[in-house]
């Protein structure tokens, strides 16, 4: 434990918590390479800060979404895609790599995607769920819409999960479970 600018901050060995994970997880998720060991580290340590929790955005983005995190809440804005498996499996990755071992409540923003297959669906149900308090869709087409309940039919996640018309209501219902 270390005092930095009056607050207590606790550091851990974030590559021993990813080792961990992947063991327990994912045996083919590689060990973070030193550049992004240290972004996952700074996140760590920055979510660690109890009034950083409630007000901070970080970003991050790959070929199939758009992450953020703010006032505790996982954003993940999906791409304009047909979501596979492969990809759903980056998506995950990048999101778990984002929270550094912290569980967060997380908005699915599936407005853009245009399909999903059956395998991404049970992934994402199954392995995407890990570090996640709950979730909250956010739909507006029929296509959304549809995949939406598709998911939440067929797949029956485990941790609490509906699906919202706007963001603000999805981000209503997820501050229940920062």
């Amino acid at each position: 434990m270390r005092e930095i600018v009056g607050f207590n901050l606790t550091i851990i060995p974030i590559n021993q918590t990813f080792i961990r994970f992947r063991q327990i997880f994912n045996p083919d998720l590689p060990i973070l390479p030193p550049d992004r060991l240290s972004k996952a580290i700074a996140y760590y340590v920055i979510l660690s800060l109890p009034v950083f929790k409630k007000c901070l955005i970080m970003l991050h983005e790959n070929d199939y979404a758009t992450y953020k995190i703010v006032d505790g809440i996982v954003h993940v804005i999906y791409k304009n895609i047909d979501l596979d498996v492969s990809q759903a499996v980056h998506i995950v990755k990048d999101r778990l790599m984002l929270q550094a071992g912290q569980f967060m409540p997380v908005l699915c923003d599936i407005r853009a995607i245009q399909g999903i297959d059956k395998a991404s669906r049970s992934y994402l149900s199954l392995e995407g769920s890990a570090f996640v308090k709950a979730v909250a869709f956010v739909v507006d087409s029929p296509v959304s819409e549809m995949l939406s309940d598709i998911y939440l039919t067929t797949n029956s996640p485990t941790i609490p999960t509906k699906s919202f018309l706007n963001s603000e209501e999805a981000v209503k219902y997820l501050n229940r479970f920062r």
